[in-house]
């Protein structure tokens, strides 16, 4: 077969895109709703007036300048129906040049005579008009249902801000939905053209202006229209597209990717459906890492640049129902570790999900998710699992030396044995201790293996962090102990990370003095971060205390209600040796801290 029995594609002004077949454009229910906001919006605006004022000439009444050359918009893939076009991919574009033509054509009504305003009026209508000048209002695109309604009352049949502040106030969508997103660009592009055309523009120039925006839009810019007589083949076309760009997740591609298997339209209705369940209920920001998280969990680590490949390759494998079964399963034990929406776990529980949160460890999710399929009914066993996953990415990953690449490996494979273990019967003494796991002391041992006290002490002994949050937490996690059940606060206004030796010293003359034997020291940048260096303080004590010497340091420090600050003030001074003192003093205390479950 030749290609043109599979597309068809034309390069168009957005004049031609809508009428020279005079079909109407339907945006499918699976597609993503209208996304797009201020920072997009602001690109499109810019690349619009700087193609404006280099091809049409202000002199010459905004005509266009000799050798003025169509914009490039991009590639709108559509599947040919008997009587319309579905939209496979350029929506949000096509969305937002019906909202920038109207905002527009509304404009026109400020030219007060009606042969200059009527044929500028008519070029624009006739682009997003589909019906005939006498009958019912139509659109020649058409969004999906549950955006439809409103952009086509709010945007396109209200005419004017009076009309459009009362059909809001009767239907004022939710902060952030599609069709809030939808009211904000018709907004945005309203004040820029006010802001262009400033009501004291005389007629003359308000016309002319007008015309050379209208023409500009219309016949200038242009979309590369692709007509896809396979539905199948369309989304192949928009997944090339699309992959490598920034436009769409990979969450989005992958949804194409199942819809792009399906003809059946109760099947359909049924992945819409179930994915719609899957982004209620963890939230869409975080979609994609959930596919990739899942996808580790059962099968080993994947790198988001190979989710798309990895996770079409597995839909073949299976079926699209079947996958999002997993998924939507799934989707309500990973919002629960993550701790999205009411709280579910015990409180103890829920104390240990937050840690994750603080040392900034997202890439345990696998573990965290076949741990919760497997044992979320058992707490005592789910808990076992907590503590040991936490000490695990303490010694292999925030103390230790190893990479994100590193760490997400091992979670993939503890995550895929753990959920799935061999039988026992195929084990070779070739065998990588980590495909033998069969239970969860099996997983701790393998941990214990990759992160040995002795290894974790010396990393610790060269430690330090830039982070509040981190810091706080690895002193916290000290100080619980030295108090002996007197627990501190949480990192909060009330108690801030103390940095002994100040992050920053002063440089007023008359406290030139103070920190005098380490102010002028090649070392003071690297030690200032070291855990070494660092204690909680209570916040009134943290401001009191500032970046004074040392000896006022102390005196603050001896007020204090925890620990460490008691002890730091039993030096008679502080300095890098102090520093490395206490961070080995740190270090071998460290591993009764962070320490393994018994087993």
């Amino acid at each position: 077969m030749r290609i043109e029995d599979y597309f068809e594609p034309k390069a168009v002004n957005i004049r031609n895109f809508f009428i020279r077949d005079h079909k109407k454009y339907y945006i499918p229910e699976h597609q993503r709703n209208y996304a797009w906001q201020k920072s997009e919006l602001d690109d499109l605006w810019q690349d619009f007036t700087e193609y404006f004022k280099l091809s049409f000439d202000e002199n010459q009444n905004y005509t266009e300048r000799l050798g003025a050359r169509p914009y490039f918009l991009g590639g709108i893939v559509l599947t040919k129906k008997d009587d319309y076009f579905e939209v496979v991919d350029g929506q949000q574009r096509l969305t937002t040049m019906t909202i920038f033509l109207k905002a527009l054509r509304d404009l026109t009504f400020r030219i007060e005579d009606i042969h200059s305003m009527t044929p500028i009026k008519n070029a624009i209508e006739q682009i997003y008009t589909f019906s005939e000048p006498l009958n019912e209002f139509e659109s020649y695109l058409n969004l999906d249902e549950s955006l439809d309604e409103f952009f086509q009352n709010y945007v396109l049949l209200c005419n004017n801000e009076k009309e459009r502040e009362a059909y809001y106030e009767k239907n004022t969508p939710r902060e952030g939905s599609a069709a809030d997103l939808v009211k904000k660009a018709h907004d945005f592009f309203v004040e820029k053209l006010n802001t262009e055309f400033p009501v004291e523009l005389d007629q003359e120039k308000l016309t002319n202006k007008l015309n050379g925006y209208t023409r500009a839009l219309t016949q200038y810019f242009s979309f590369l229209k692709i007509v896809v007589e396979d539905r199948a083949m369309a989304y192949v076309i928009f997944g090339s597209l699309n992959k490598r760009g920034k436009d769409l997740s990979e969450s989005d591609l992958i949804k194409n990717e199942l819809f792009k298997r399906e003809d059946n339209s109760t099947r359909m209705a049924e992945i819409k459906r179930k994915w719609d369940n899957i982004i209620n209920t963890i939230e869409d920001d975080n979609l994609t890492n959930f596919i990739r998280f899942h996808y580790a969990s059962h099968y080993g680590s994947v790198k988001p640049r190979d989710l798309f490949t990895k996770i079409s390759k597995h839909i073949i494998s299976v079926n699209s129902i079947t996958y999002l079964n997993s998924l939507l399963m799934e989707s309500e034990w990973y919002a629960r570790v993550n701790l999205v929406g009411t709280q579910y776990w015990s409180n103890d529980i829920t104390e240990k999900l937050k840690i994750f949160k603080k040392i900034d460890v997202s890439h345990a999710n696998p573990l965290l998710l076949t741990a919760a399929v497997k044992y979320g009914n058992d707490e005592e066993e789910f808990k076992k699992i907590l503590d040991s996953l936490i000490t695990f990415c303490i010694r292999y990953f925030t103390i230790g030396s190893k990479t994100v690449s590193d760490l997400e490996r091992e979670i993939g494979l503890m995550s895929k044995y753990l959920r799935y273990p061999r039988n026992p019967a195929e084990f070779t003494e070739a065998d990588d201790i980590v495909t033998k796991i069969q239970t969860i002391d099996d997983m701790i041992r393998y941990m214990s293996t990759l992160t040995p006290n002795s290894d974790f002490i010396e990393n610790f002994k060269r430690f330090s962090t830039k982070s509040n949050d981190l810091a706080f937490y690895l002193l916290y996690e000290f100080e619980k102990i030295k108090l002996s059940g007197v627990v501190p606060l949480d990192h909060s206004p009330i108690q801030h990370v103390e940095h002994i030796m100040p992050k920053k010293l002063s440089r007023a003359v008359n406290r030139m003095t103070e920190w005098s034997n380490v102010r002028n020291d090649d070392r003071y940048d690297s030690y200032k971060f070291m855990l070494g260096n660092l204690l909680i303080l209570e916040s009134s004590l943290n401001v009191s205390a500032s970046n004074k010497d040392f000896e006022h340091k102390k005196g603050c420090y001896t007020k204090s209600g925890l620990y460490y600050p008691k002890e730091v003030a039993l030096n008679k001074e502080w300095n890098f040796q102090k520093i490395g003192e206490r961070q080995n003093s740190l270090a071998k205390e460290s591993v009764n801290v962070w320490k393994y479950p018994s087993i």
